[in-house]
């Protein structure tokens, strides 16, 4: 199995505590691209003034205490306002795998200065990141020490912002969780031929689309499947709205589950749901092609969306990203 599927299968697991799913995802996002085998991973909430509201921070693997405090000093020390606002504009960049030294090389010069040298605090020169935010503008990030500089490819870069996708929608199943199992409160359970074994009411007209969702995501698992076809079969969302992940029932049958679990934006009455979903990721630099991915929609649907939502909100496009957001109610 590719590493970027590891990393979606263990974001769709039931874990006791949200500190508990974030410990058990580090540690596999860590073993699978961290440069020496160690992570410090957070809770993050995006603020359109400074740097983000951060919670639940720990260290994995080979990362130290050193590696944890330094990560942590750099969000929560006092800092010039000119030096916070620089910090903002790099986390309006939503999701994203870069490294520290590639994504905001002066902001690391300025902090250093104040803060000291982090290759002299931590004995590691650079780190690899993987942001994973999504419309509601909160999440994870997992920052991975390296000792040498990090530089990472487009390509990459793509195709982790696809698995970032998953995270966070990992995480609002981990939220919004009732019981101690995912087949507690299911809107819908089918085998992996697609056959459909139970459904809540209101699930009967996607039923069509996840008996396909089921086939795709079992596929997606496959030895043979290459790591991009297998993200494309397996979609962050399903009919806009519904995560599918594969379980086993206590007899050993393996089983998918769908779940309703689009993100919920803020935004004002006028927009849609979709709408506003829509406008609160493209305002934090996500493209067309990763919303509609995220969201479980057409890129051209995407387009219809933003295009429908700028005319009500009064905005002409999305070149000014701060009257976007404050259009959005997050100033900025």
């Amino acid at each position: 199995m590719s590493s970027a599927l590891r990393v979606i299968e263990a974001a769709y697991v039931r874990r006791a505590s949200d500190e508990a799913w974030l410990s058990e995802v580090a540690e596999v996002v860590a073993k699978e691209i961290g440069p020496h085998g160690g992570g410090v991973a957070y809770f993050v909430r995006w603020r359109p003034h400074g740097v983000p509201e951060t919670r639940g921070w720990t260290r994995v693997g080979t990362a130290t205490d050193d590696d944890l405090n330094c990560c942590r000093d750099q969000h929560n020390a006092p800092m010039p306002e000119e030096l916070v606002k620089d910090a903002a504009r790099v986390y309006a960049r939503g999701s994203i795998l870069t490294g520290s030294r590639e994504a905001l090389p002066e902001i690391l010069k300025k902090i250093e200065a104040i803060q000291g040298e982090i290759e002299d605090r931590t004995g590691s020169y650079d780190s690899l990141n993987l942001l994973c935010t999504d419309a509601t503008h909160e999440g994870v990030s997992f920052l991975h020490p390296s000792r040498e500089e990090v530089r990472t490819h487009p390509q990459k870069r793509a195709l982790w912002t696809r698995v970032a996708a998953h995270v966070t929608a990992g995480l609002r199943m981990q939220r919004a969780a009732s019981g101690s199992s995912l087949l507690d409160g299911a809107d819908a359970i089918l085998d992996s031929a697609g056959h459909v074994l139970d459904a809540a009411k209101g699930a009967e007209a996607s039923l069509s689309v996840l008996r396909d969702a089921a086939r795709d995501v079992d596929r997606a698992r496959l030895r043979g499947t290459d790591e991009h076809e297998a993200l494309d079969l397996w979609q962050c969302l399903f009919s806009g709205e519904y995560s599918v992940v594969d379980r086993f029932d206590t007899d050993g049958k393996r089983l998918f589950v769908a779940k309703k679990n689009a993100p919920i934006a803020r935004g004002p009455r006028a927009l849609t749901d979709r709408e506003r979903q829509v406008v609160a990721l493209v305002a934090v630099g996500h493209a067309d092609k990763s919303v509609a991915y995220e969201l479980g929609i057409a890129e051209g649907t995407v387009a219809r969306y933003l295009h429908v939502a700028l005319r009500k909100l009064g905005i002409a496009d999305t070149s000014d990203l701060g009257l976007l957001r404050a259009a959005m109610g997050d100033e900025g």
